[in-house]
Parts: structure tokens; C-alpha cells; sequence
């Protein structure tokens, strides 16, 4: 093997090692049904809450997006105008520099979990290995007193409420909702059901939740490292080998 393969095989076996993870979830809801109007699409600041947990990590067909424009254009899904006044989508209130706010706000570091070109997700699933602790930021709607937040399990059925419509910006739940579970929402049982994983629920169409997460940098996991020990190892003799080759 020469010397330049060799590096080339260290460089990546390390590189396909590294995982990158959200600390922190972050997310909207969009309560209203229906794709027209002022908001088009939405502008999901209904409920705006923040999830950690053990093992926490959201699946789908999207991918983080680091700086996303604010600007109410509506390029980011969740980026439309809102009927409660200008600059006050989710976004104004999560990353700042509109007229709405969140408990602890703006948060710095935060990426957002969109398709292609800013498009929705509509199959967002969560995986947990064990307690999901979830905090109410804000709630900027009509249905203030009805809107509810749960999870449910579709391995098992189960299912629970997060938020229910008396809950308070502030005010933090814990949950154990087993290996997996998607978040849905409506107005006090009034409503359609409206699921993460828009497939369950009226209406799959449109996604009614986004979301967002301030990520780790990225860390060689624990089996990076033990490939990297004997790599370098291998490296340093096969330059030594390579030196007295070459004199």
C-alpha cells in the first residue's frame, strides 16, 4: 500500500464516523387548516415549545439549515406573514428581530429542519431512549385556552398530553413516550386531529408542525476513535517505511 492510499483510508474511515446531534428541539405549531388566507401557509406560532431528552433525535426527510432567512417571503415554510401582526412568524420569535418573543429568547446556534429549498417536512418522528422534557415558550393564537399539544406512539398505541390548553408560557412537562413517538395537536378535542407525521392525521397535505434545533458540533464517536488509534499507528510506520524506501 502507498503512502498516499494509506492516508486517503484513515481520512475516510473518520470521516464516515462523525454524528452530528441536536442538544436542544425546538418547534411550532400551525392550528388553522387550509393553505389560503393572510397567513398562506402559515405562520406557526400557535404554541412554540422546546423538547430534550435521553437519546432525543428527529427523523424524516429533512436535513438542518443553519441561518435561514426571516423575511416573510415564505421560501422557509414556516416563513409567511401572520394575522397577529407584522413580523411575527415562529421564526421572529426564535431567532429575534421581529415583534414577538419566547421565554428565554432569541436562541442563538439554531438550525432549521426543512426539505429541499425550505420546503415542509410532512414525516417528522421522533426516537427517545427515555424521559422527554418539554418547556411552553410562547402561544400567539385565538384558541389560546383550547389549543393542546400531545405525543403519541405508534409502535404501541399509547399517548399522552404535553400541553393542555390551560398551560401557561413557562411551564415545563415530562414525558416517557417509549422508542418513538410523533407530537399532534388540536383545539381541545374540537378539532381534527393534526399529526407530525401528517399521514395520521386530517390532513397530510400540509405539515402543521416545524421544527428547529441547535446542533452539536460535530465529534468522532467512540468506534472513530478506536479506528483512529491503530490508523495512526499504521501511518507513522508506513512513513518510516516509506523514508527508508526512498533513501
Amino acid at each position: 500500500m502507498t503512502l498516499s492510499r494509506l492516508v486517503a483510508g484513515l481520512a475516510l474511515s473518520t470521516i464516515t464516523a462523525l454524528a452530528g446531534t441536536a442538544t436542544v428541539y425546538y418547534g411550532g405549531i400551525e392550528d388553522r387548516l387550509g393553505s389560503t388566507g393572510y397567513e398562506s401557509n402559515g405562520d406557526y406560532n400557535d404554541m412554540i415549545y422546546n423538547m430534550t431528552g435521553s437519546g432525543l433525535q428527529l427523523t424524516g426527510s429533512g436535513s438542518f439549515l443553519a441561518n435561514p432567512a426571516v423575511d416573510e417571503n415564505g421560501t422557509m415554510f414556516w416563513d409567511n406573514k401572520s394575522s397577529d401582526g407584522p413580523l411575527m412568524n415562529v421564526g421572529y420569535c426564535l431567532y429575534g428581530g421581529g415583534n414577538c418573543g419566547i421565554v428565554g429568547g432569541p436562541v442563538s446556534n439554531l438550525s432549521a429542519w426543512v426539505g429541499a429549498g425550505g420546503t415542509q417536512v410532512l414525516n417528522n418522528v421522533f426516537l427517545s431512549t427515555g424521559t422527554v422534557t418539554a418547556t411552553l415558550l410562547a402561544k400567539i393564537t385565538a384558541y389560546s385556552t383550547t389549543d393542546q399539544l400531545g405525543w403519541y406512539n405508534p409502535l404501541t398505541g399509547a399517548s399522552g398530553m404535553v400541553f393542555g390548553g390551560t398551560v401557561t408560557p413557562g411551564q415545563t412537562v415530562s414525558f416517557d413516550p417509549g422508542s418513538e413517538f410523533v407530537l399532534w395537536t388540536n383545539h381541545g378535542g374540537t378539532s381534527p386531529m393534526l399529526y407530525s407525521n401528517a399521514a395520521l392525521g386530517a390532513d397530510s397535505s400540509q405539515s402543521h408542525f416545524a421544527f428547529f434545533g441547535v446542533e452539536t458540533s460535530p465529534v468522532p464517536e467512540p468506534g472513530t476513535m478506536a479506528m483512529m488509534v491503530p490508523g495512526l499507528l499504521l501511518l507513522g510506520w508506513g512513513a518510516a517505511r516509506f523514508r527508508r524506501a526512498k533513501r
